[in-house]
């Protein structure tokens, strides 16, 4: 899990579960986003929104995907290597 804190708002985790869902605690009903193999992840948090990599512990997935979040719907494709 990653603590995702945006501007005025209170800190929230992202939580990563056995089956390569995350889930924004805040609305853990659905997941924001699933990647097959993704057995951790990083993320930082830069101008309020999130950018996750999914990984496998080591290496980054093939592709190279990262994916970015603002706080509310589904996490979306951003980049491709």
């Amino acid at each position: 899990m990653k603590v995702f804190k945006k501007t005025g708002e209170a800190s929230r985790l992202i939580i990563l579960d056995d089956f390569g869902n995350l889930y924004d605690f805040i609305n853990s009903d659905f997941p924001i986003l699933h990647v097959d193999g993704m057995i951790d992840f990083s993320m930082v948090t830069v101008y309020n929104r999130a950018y996750i990599t999914p990984h496998n512990g080591k290496t980054g997935l093939p592709g190279g995907v990262v994916h970015t979040y603002n706080g509310s719907g589904m996490a979306r494709t951003s980049w491709r290597s």
